[in-house]
């Protein structure tokens, strides 16, 4: 009889542990609640932190691009005001990431809200990728005064993720124009120096991709002996036409008097980086 009352008891508290198991393995209502107000506030936070991020974006066409490098350019600004050039790539079997913000980059310094101000310029543009070298180029333009723009040119390189200023300028500045085996860019800029009416003139400017220095320049080259400058009495101009090898290209020249007495002189040059010239007609 005993022996039966304590296997009773023996069940009977077994039995007592089990649904207490079971009851503490279950959440309330109230935790269940909580758990999921938790997890919409992590959501919350995050989607609120990319937003932060991010409250403008504007994406930024790049010239060549190519599949295996894939190239993503755009410029994104934050809700403090922070504007940053962001570029994703691939190189080298890595996707590379890179921010770029005003201390290697001064002219996106609340680019978006000088520009809603002024309505034109504040922007950069004409991104070009020159795949041979690793290298992108582009214009970064600040306040537009009438005609022409203060603009700098740019090279960043994707292998080291370094961007470099080249050179800047003040006039209306052409599309680049890589070389064939890539070891070159040039560009062309109007500009009217001094303001002075009859000054009017196109510059054409050469970089070597190799290093990014100024290899020609048609107004005052630093290696050679100029093709052409602005005299008292005459303005001599050079449009880049295009590329016929990799180290020779084809300027339109215009030679015009300063009193517009004299009929403009037009011809093809063709210049090449050896340090020679030659006409080909006007």
């Amino acid at each position: 009889m005993r022996k039966l009352y304590l296997s009773i008891l023996y069940v009977l508290l077994l039995s007592l542990v089990i649904s207490g198991a079971i009851l503490l393995s279950k959440p309330s209502e109230k935790n269940r609640a909580a758990g999921n107000i938790g997890n919409i506030g992590a959501s919350y936070i995050k989607n609120s932190l990319y937003i932060s991020r991010e409250l403008k974006k504007e994406e930024i066409e790049v010239v060549n691009n190519s599949p295996d490098i894939d190239l993503h350019a755009y410029l994104a600004e934050d809700k403090y005001g922070r504007v940053s050039l962001n570029l994703t790539y691939s190189l080298s079997g890595r996707r590379i990431i890179k921010k770029i913000d005003k201390s290697s980059l001064p002219e996106i310094r609340n680019m978006f809200s000088f520009r809603e101000l002024s309505g034109e310029g504040y922007r950069l543009y004409s991104m070009i990728l020159n795949k041979n070298m690793k290298k992108l180029y582009f214009y970064a333009e600040r306040k537009k005064d009438k005609k022409y723009t203060h603009t700098t040119v740019y090279s960043y390189n994707m292998e080291n993720s370094q961007i470099e200023k080249i050179i800047y300028g003040y006039g209306e500045f052409s599309k680049f124009f890589i070389s064939p085996e890539g070891e070159y860019n040039a560009f062309s800029y109007k500009v009217c120096p001094l303001n002075i009416s009859g000054n009017e003139k196109t510059v054409t400017i050469i970089i070597s991709c190799s290093n990014d220095k100024i290899v020609f320049n048609s107004d005052a080259d630093s290696v050679r002996k100029p093709i052409g400058t602005t005299g008292n009495f005459y303005v001599y101009s050079y449009d880049f036409i295009g590329w016929r090898l990799n180290s020779i290209c084809e300027l339109n020249q215009q030679i015009r008097a300063k009193d517009n007495q004299r009929n403009m002189i037009k011809s093809t040059v063709k210049y090449n980086l050896n340090g020679k010239t030659s006409n080909s007609g006007k």
